[in-house]
């Protein structure tokens, strides 16, 4: 009775030990408590079937855990499907306008949270601040033109070949749409995917990026706090197996996916076999080509942001700059110097300009390059080209920014996407070389343009037609590109002063009036009063007022009656003749084969034929 009684005491000790110590651990962890998130399904916050989490942590210090979320499976994603499929004709009824005022609401409640996602952005992603605001900012953006979109949506009508009677065209929602979404962009990309999918009646599952799901679930909360219906938006999180489910589920109309290559072809083929609607962003290896007479200033500043904004994590990053020989040297200097004082860090803090990159694998990737770099391309190391350990560095995933140059045209580093701090200079000697280089890649290119292009100083990239005559550069193109509140005559004048040289306007002036009379006719009348031919040709001569040694024509004679057409390709002649360069796109092949030297010609975007213009002609 005495051991049983002893027995007893002592097990009672020992349970109130075991209390104890359980307290204090709870009271521990209780005051540094790990914030847990769940997936957002059918308008509810739960948690995933798999009961499995993973955390979410900080690039830049990976002892800050940002959250704890829910390691999603594919029976998640089928809950998520349901819930969407579920809502799906509610969503759709709902008229468009009403849906644009939900949206305008959100946009205001991504506005008033800026800051705020801004910062738990640079704390999950590790871009600087800046950066994440300008990421935020894009949503808001987003959000607000699109919501313009619910009163847009036009179809259109169209003659039938049966008498008092007409066919239509009215846009529908696709149904539900999948969208899968990459770590780099972490609210803007969401955005683009989202809020167009919403505008136009369909509902989503959302499988977010598993870097920065902060992030995605910081703009579904302002989606619920619009007032968006249950179950029109879902998400699930995680990382390859929701992803998967998402593709292969039978009632997901359409994929949306921004991320690699190699992961973009595998979806492409699932989406093919089972008819999905599919749109896919992936890798790329873009340039910027940088001409002996550019201002070496400007295209390093502008390179510098291009390769090491977003610690060079972007598709659109600049991972190489093709520079010519002339300036070569002065470039890399410069480029170099400046690359070695950018300072790197956490993203929180204001003065830095580097962040870390996004995690482990990625760092052990881009070291991978570095090395490749150095043993087997044999390419210079001019700057950076080590991770960063010490002091604040040591718990992050720091890269010093890294150049290389005397970089071949074919090595690995100037041909695999690195996807992080590191841009390579490749030279070159003329522009067709130049242009052959930057093509020379697997990968597409940013569109519409070639990388980043500078041209006498200039970089034109997206610039407006009308600009480009700053740049030695003019463009005509179909859209007319006139100044429609300005007379033809102050058309004309605009081309002239844009170029920063005021003498012989006069005389220029006059030479296109010779060349196209109908304009000297109607001087003083609004360009936008002019018929499509007139504009054509006025936007031609305004071209020509800046003197360019290139002239790029796109389908100067679309949609133009046959005397205007002649009277084009008539001063097209005049103005070879006086050496300028033309570039002429043009789908009349008739009129493009005789008024060139070299032609290229086209079926589905495949060059099938090239050569003399006059030998293709007879051919």
């Amino acid at each position: 009775s005495r051991l049983k009684t002893q027995d007893s005491r002592l097990k009672s000790m020992a349970k109130a030990k075991t209390a104890k110590d359980k307290s204090k651990k709870t009271d521990k962890k209780s005051s540094t408590k790990t914030a847990t998130y769940h997936n957002y399904i059918g308008g509810e916050w739960v948690k995933s079937a798999s009961g499995e989490w993973f955390d979410n942590v900080n690039p830049a210090d990976t002892t800050d855990i940002i959250g704890r979320f829910p390691k999603s499976n594919a029976e998640d994603v089928t809950r998520a499907v349901a819930a969407a499929k579920s809502a799906a004709t509610r969503w759709r009824r709902t008229p468009a306008p009403k849906r644009a005022e939900i949206l305008f609401r959100l946009a205001q409640i991504l506005e008033r949270n800026k800051d705020a996602f801004t910062r738990d952005m640079t704390r999950e992603m590790g871009k600087v601040l800046k950066e994440a605001g300008g990421d935020v900012q894009e949503a808001i953006d987003c959000t607000y033109y699109t919501a313009g979109e619910g009163r847009r949506l036009h179809g259109f009508t169209t003659p039938a070949e049966m008498p008092n009677k007409f066919a239509m065209c009215v846009r529908q929602p696709v149904g539900i749409c999948g969208l899968i979404t990459p770590f780099n962009f972490p609210m803007a990309i969401p955005s683009w995917k989202l809020i167009p999918a919403l505008v136009c009646g369909n509902t989503v599952v959302i499988k977010s990026g598993e870097d920065v799901p902060l992030s995605t679930i910081n703009l579904v909360k302002a989606c619920e706090e619009a007032g968006i219906p249950k179950g029109v938006i879902n998400v699930v999180n995680g990382f390859a197996e929701p992803g998967e489910a998402l593709v292969n589920h039978e009632d997901v109309r359409l994929i949306s996916f921004t991320g690699s290559t190699d992961t973009g072809r595998i979806i492409a083929e699932a989406c093919a076999w089972n008819n999905k609607i599919v749109s896919l962003e992936m890798g790329g290896k873009n340039a910027i080509i940088v001409m002996d007479d550019a201002d070496i200033d400007n295209a390093v500043e502008g390179s510098l942001w291009g390769a090491f904004g977003t610690s060079g994590q972007r598709c659109t990053a600049s991972s190489r700059l093709v520079v010519h020989k002339k300036v070569y040297k002065k470039f890399c200097d410069k480029l170099v110097e400046k690359a070695q004082k950018l300072r790197v860090g956490n993203g929180l803090d204001p003065k830095t300009e580097v962040g870390p990159v996004i995690n482990q694998q990625a760092m052990d990737k881009i070291l991978n390059y570095i090395e490749i770099g150095k043993s087997e391309d044999k390419a210079t190391l001019a700057c950076g080209g080590n991770r960063l350990t010490k002091g604040a560095y040591k718990n992050g995933y720091f890269i010093e920014p890294t150049v290389f140059t005397n970089v071949k045209r074919n090595d690995r580093i100037a041909q695999e996407e690195i996807f992080g701090p590191v841009t390579v200079v490749i030279p070159f000697e003329t522009l067709d070389e130049a242009i052959d280089i930057v093509n020379d890649v697997k990968y597409g290119l940013l569109e519409p343009r070639i990388g980043r292009v500078m041209f006498e100083g200039k970089e034109i990239s997206g610039v407006a037609s009308h600009k480009l005559v700053t740049m030695g550069i003019a463009m005509s193109p179909e859209g007319r590109g006139v100044f429609a509140n300005l007379s033809v005559r102050e058309n004309l004048e605009m081309g002239a002063y844009i170029r920063n040289d005021k003498k012989g306007i006069a005389d220029d002036m006059e030479k296109g009036f010779a060349m196209f009379p109908r304009l000297k006719e109607r001087e003083q009348q609004k360009a936008g009063t002019l018929s499509g031919g007139e504009q054509q040709m006025l936007a031609m001569a305004r071209a020509l007022m800046s003197r360019p040694r290139l002239l790029l024509l796109d389908e100067p004679s679309l949609g133009l009656a046959p005397i205007v057409v002649h009277t084009i390709f008539q001063a097209i002649d005049d103005i070879r003749a006086e050496g300028t360069t033309i570039l002429l796109v043009e789908q009349n092949a008739n009129a493009a084969l005789h008024h060139s030297d070299r032609a290229y010609v086209m079926e589905t975007g495949t060059i099938v034929m090239e050569g003399n213009s006059r030998e293709l002609a007879a051919d």
